[in-house]
């Protein structure tokens, strides 16, 4: 900075203080340069500022607008002259200046702006000597000018994003801080000065007298002029910010509490309406209680009030005799009383006596007779295990009004019905019974799915499940739908299939049942065709009319979010470590809860005192670990519907296969695999030996031949932990066998040599029931759907005009078509629990078509099981179902194309699996059908989309709802208690009874004696003919040798392996032996499922009328726990009459 210089003298009003004013300095070149409320600036400009704008003088009622930056430097550049001239100089520059000035003010109606004073400065003062002033002026001045645009620009900008509602508070807070005129950094007192001074109304024009006097002030009081002006603006510009913000913020408020006192209106609406229903309740309760005001107080007066009850009473009783099955609802509103009321005086009344009946769990009473339920009970214990239809047909006490229930069963719609109901004049008390015992669910489809599934609207959702676009179908055709289900189809089961289905299938909400059988049966079909209604319609018919049935999780969970429709799951061990065994459990614990069963195999996991490199210490084996697979089958159980299962199989050759033995003997839970060679050695009385998997790697993954050679290579090395009798560790499992009914028994060999999965790799372990044995590992976890035809519902009246039966070939055949076609569309359709089972089932797609019923056909044709016509009419059905199978998968696999791993497997061959058997279609009398060539054609040219067609799995509940026998197994007894789900149930031959009941033998005397001789007719010849007790022999009094045979015959015909029951009344050690090495010897894959056998103490089942007290008590020699030598000596003696014969 230059040094203060004196100021000239002159003769003027006021005084004016010169000094050196230094220029601006360079903001680009300032290390302190930053950003201030969105504007770039530097701290060093604006503390020069603030030294050159302090006020120096004041002039009363003017402002002084003014450009310090060119003033400054007009004096800087100022030569040294005498003080006249300067003087002179110097009031000619200002009357030039004031001049312009105020005409530029004048002239646009404001005040002038720094570019009016930058053309006055041009256009000023012609002395040359001030040539460098005005062009240094100049130059501050457009720096000025731009600063101010640049700055109004930004604080433009800040508004249009404050009216835009983009501010955030911080914003607002820059915006507040702008740099607007006033002074940062504390400065506040000199920017209140600043504004304070000579103000002015910024809502008008400045007030009269405050124009500045330019022709009195200097060039440092017009410069001080200008600058209080642009303040002005800027402070006006501000509060109209201001104000506008508050009118904005005002805006809100009042938009808030509106919205706030909307709010309070409708709460206050609601809680208006609450209060009105609750006072119209206390009305109706006040003048009900009113009503019966009278009948409660008079009873102090005498008579009167029981008269009231004596009439409020009888109207009731004679309404419920009137209409027999009553709904409590209806009577309430009939008496114009409260439900619960009603009930409670019905309840009194049945207590005193005055009428008869039953409370249902629907809301009905239904009034039943002591004689009439006397009738009842007597028609079943006579005519044995009949359906609801027989019931409705008997006329056992006079008609009712109780038709109208079974009318409003038939067509819950309510319009008039055009089924079997023509003839429900007959319906009677049986029929009450009927209805009250076969969930008489007054609803249709639609309704159903709403209430059970209340899926959203499908136009609202971008992804849905299959599940929901099921409901959406059922929306749109309900009415079809409707119209095709045959509700007096119900009627066809008894009263132990219909508890069955109330107790596990039929689907409820919140306890209540929501469908009835009919519309179970649609809801299976509409989950696995989808929109193809004509497809589920033919379905729905198969399955209404009991031809065929799917497994139980498929009539579980088809049509529902989670649609887990397969019944079998076979996985392998993931690895012998610690993470590979908790991973198949994880898996394991979700297959189980969405009902499915499991196999698993654990061939692969070291035996204990194992070494275990990681930790340098010993394994514990494998029995640990299967007690947490047993805890997890427990705790997670299969969907709410049955206890949870896994079958455990380990091969023979593995060192804890001792330990493994006896864990089953205790708990039930596991499962061998057997092999030729361990068969041989039992045989020959050979040692066995004992491996680690450790040490002995590789044996699991071998079968036959290469097993052998790879089994005696580890025994020469010497790498066996154990060395044993065969026959020892044999006579092990058959004592357990014999006490507890397993393990199951598998034969390794025959299922890989006769498998059309062989190409795979090997087969080591089959299923929960051991029928399904398909190719597993760690990727792949087997899968299989099932099925079951049920066979019974086959027979006709009309011979068979090819084979000679009364047995319908060509409708087993269609249905056979049909079930494959919905199996493998199941297949696609179902929810996989983990995702190795998904790649598994889409690689390969199995399936398994099982039977029910094939004894009741024998029954019904008037055939003994073990007769030459049931053994030729068994080979015959079974081949007509592979035939039919591999039928209908070829015709699926040349229109969407074999399964993924067809190449390779026998079937791409040309093998069908009776040539693995040793049949041949070329070969006279082995084979009933005669096309065989020509489907070997086709299996060959197109290939199969299954590779697993046919597997006889147990059918216990689903046989049980059909009302047939198990699968192919012998009836049990001709009146026995049977056990499931849905608790326990005396069941009666019923072919038996017809025909005793024809032949006119059947009577109550004899029905007593049949159920103290624990349902066996063989000891009355003298009353009931001998072909009558030869044919109706029960399972006890047949030769399992026959048992076994027709097993070996069916066989060939099935492609997976059945699920194999033996029975003996009184098991022993050799007679065991037998059994299995003759199964063995037969080529069976499955050796055994269970052994059934006789309590040794049989209890009573029934109680008999006074005076009927033949109780048969059975006691067994029960010293045979330990095996003698004899029995050793046994085993190697296969006397098959012996140990074969019948178990009596």
């Amino acid at each position: 900075m230059g040094k203060d210089r004196e100021p000239p003298r002159v003769d003027a009003p006021q005084a004016t203080a010169s000094r050196e004013i230094p220029l601006r300095p360079s903001t680009a070149d300032c290390p302190q340069r930053g950003v201030d409320g969105g504007k770039l600036h530097c701290h060093c400009e604006v503390s020069e500022r603030r030294k050159r704008f302090a006020p120096q003088t004041k002039a009363e009622g003017t402002t002084v607008m003014a450009t310090a930056a060119a003033s400054a430097a007009a004096q800087e550049s100022l030569a040294p002259v005498d003080g006249a001239t300067l003087l002179l100089t110097g009031l000619l520059g200002v009357l030039v200046l004031v001049y312009l000035l105020n005409a530029a003010t004048q002239g646009l109606g404001g005040p002038a702006s720094v570019a009016d004073v930058l053309a006055v400065l041009r256009q000023g003062v012609r002395d040359p000597r001030r040539a460098e002033l005005r062009e240094r002026a100049l130059r501050e001045a457009e720096d000025a000018e731009a600063e101010r645009v640049l700055h109004h620009e930004e604080v433009d900008h800040l508004e249009r994003d404050v009216e835009d509602d983009d501010l955030s508070d911080d914003d607002e807070d820059d915006l507040d801080d702008a740099d607007l005129g006033f002074v940062d950094n504390g400065d506040d007192e000199i920017a209140a000065a600043a504004l304070d001074e000579n103000a002015q109304d910024v809502d008008g024009e400045a007030p009269a007298g405050a124009e500045p006097d330019f022709d009195n002030m200097t060039e440092r009081q017009m410069q001080k002029a200008m600058r209080k002006r642009r303040k002005r603006d800027e402070k006006r510009a501000r509060q109209e910010w201001i104000r506008e913000r508050e009118r904005r913020r005002q805006a809100e408020r009042e938009a808030y509490l509106a919205r706030q006192q909307e709010r309070d209106e409708e709460h206050e609406l609601e809680a208006a309406a609450q209060r009105e229903t609750l006072e119209e309740k206390r009305k109706e309760d006040e003048a009900l209680y009113k009503q019966w005001r009278g009948a409660i107080t008079v009873e102090r007066q005498g008579e009167d009030a029981g008269d009231a009850d004596d009439q409020v009473a009888a109207t009731i009783v004679k309404y419920i005799k009137e209409n027999k099955v009553v709904r409590l609802e209806d009577l309430a509103a009939d008496m114009e009383l409260r439900t619960q009321d009603v009930k409670q005086r019905l309840e009194a009344i049945v207590a005193e006596g005055r009428i008869d009946g039953v409370f249902d769990d629907r809301g009905k009473f239904i009034h039943v007779t002591t004689q009439e339920l006397d009738a009842l009970a007597q028609y079943i214990t006579e005519r044995g295990r009949v359906s609801i239809r027989e019931l409705t047909q008997a006329q056992l006490v006079s008609t009712t009004a109780a038709s109208t229930e079974a009318e409003a069963y038939a067509d819950p719609s309510g319009a008039t019905s055009t089924s079997a109901w023509t003839t429900t004049s007959m319906f009677g008390i049986s029929g009450v019974v009927a209805a009250a015992n076969s969930v008489a669910v007054a609803s249709t489809a639609r309704a159903n799915t709403n209430r059970i599934f209340p899926f959203p609207s499908l136009r609202s959702r971008t992804h849905v499940s299959f599940a929901q676009l099921i409901h959406e179908i059922i929306q749109k055709h309900g009415k079809r739908i409707d119209e095709v289900v045959r509700p007096e189809r119900d009627f066809d089961y008894d009263i132990f299939s219909i508890q069955t289905l109330r107790k596990s299938y039929l689907l409820r909400k919140d306890g209540v049942i929501m469908e009835t059988p009919q519309y179970m049966h649609m809801r299976v079909a509409l989950g696995i065709h989808g929109d193809d209604l004509e497809s589920a319609f033919a379905m729905y018919d198969k399955m209404s009319r009991r031809l065929y049935t799917p497994a139980s999780p498929t009539l579980f969970n088809s049509g529902t979010p989670r649609a887990q429709l397969a019944s079998c799951f076979l996985l392998a061990l993931k690895g012998d470590s610690i993470e590979g065994i908790f991973d198949t459990l994880g898996d394991c614990a979700k297959i189980s809860k969405y009902a499915g069963g499991i196999g698993l195999h654990m061939h692969n996991l070291r035996s204990s005192n194992s070494h275990i490199e990681g930790t340098n210490g010993k394994s514990s084996g494998i029995v640990p670990f299967l007690k947490i697979f047993n805890e997890t089958a427990r705790a997670v159980n299969q969907a709410g519907k049955r206890k949870g299962a896994f079958a455990i199989y380990l091969e023979p050759h593995h060192a804890d296969i001792e330990q493994f033995i006896e864990l089953r003997r205790n708990t039930g839970a596991e499962e061998l695999r057997t092999h030729d060679l361990f068969m041989e050695r039992v045989q020959q009385n050979a040692l066995w030996s004992l491996f680690d998997p450790n040490t002995a790697p590789g044996l699991e993954e071998v079968y036959g031949d290469e097993y052998k050679a790879l089994y005696e290579r580890y025994e020469t090395e010497g790498r066996a932990v154990k060395t044993v009798r065969a026959q020892d560790l044999w006579v092990s499992m058959l004592r357990s066998i014999k006490e507890s009914g397993g393990p199951y028994l598998t034969n390794k060999d025959a299922v890989n040599n006769r498998s059309n999965k062989k190409n795979l790799g090997t087969i080591k372990s089959s299923n929960l029931c051991n029928e399904i044995v398909e190719y597993s590992s760690p990727d792949e976890s087997a899968v299989c759907t099932l099925s079951s035809l049920i066979l019974a519902n086959y027979v006709t009246e009309e011979v068979d005009d090819t084979f000679g039966f009364r047995f319908n070939f060509e409708m087993l055949t269609e249905v056979t078509r049909e079930v494959v076609r919905n199996l493998d569309l199941c297949i696609d359709r179902m929810f996989y629990p983990i995702e190795s089972a998904r790649t598994s089932n889409l690689r390969h797609r199995p399936m398994g078509i099982g039977v029910s019923g094939l004894h009741d056909v024998f029954m019904k044709l008037k055939m003994a099981y073990d007769s030459p016509e049931a053994k030729q009419l068994n080979k015959l059905i079974f081949e007509t179902i592979y035939r039919a199978a591999v039928l209908e998968s070829s015709e699926l696999a040349r229109v969407k194309g074999p399964y993924e791993s067809f190449a390779g497997s026998p079937a791409s061959q040309g093998v069908f699996q009776f040539e693995m058997w040793g049949l041949d279609v070329t070969t006279e009398g082995e084979l009933f059908y005669k096309d065989w060539e020509g489907i070997h054609k086709n299996m060959v040219r197109y290939g199969l989309r299954n590779s697993l067609l046919v597997a006889l799995m147990p059918t216990a509940s689903s046989a049980s709802i059909a009302g047939v026998t198990e699968s192919f197994e012998i009836l049990t007894s001709n009146l026995y208690s049977r056990k499931v789900m849905a608790g326990e149930y005396t069941i009666v031959n019923k072919y038996m009874v017809r025909e005793l009941v024809e032949r006119g033998i059947w009577n109550q005397n004899l029905s007593e004696r049949i159920l103290s001789n624990n349902g066996s007719i063989q000891v009355f010849a003298d009353e009931i003919p001998a072909d009558v007790r030869h044919r109706y022999r029960t399972v006890w009094e047949y030769k399992m040798r026959d048992y076994i045979v027709m097993s070996a015959d069916r066989a060939p015909f099935v492609c997976q392996t059945q699920s194999l029951n033996l029975y003996m009344v009184r098991p022993t050690i050799p007679k065991l032996n037998a059994m299995l090495q003759y199964a063995h010897k037969k080529g069976l894959k499955t050796l055994l499922y269970y052994l059934r056998t006789k309590a040794v103490t049989e209890a009573i089942k029934f109680t008999a009328p006074e005076g009927m007290h033949h109780i048969i008590d059975e006691n067994e020699n029960k010293n045979e726990n330990k095996v003698s030598e004899n029995e050793k000596a046994i085993l190697a003696d296969n006397d098959d009459r012996e140990c074969l014969s019948c178990s009596a």
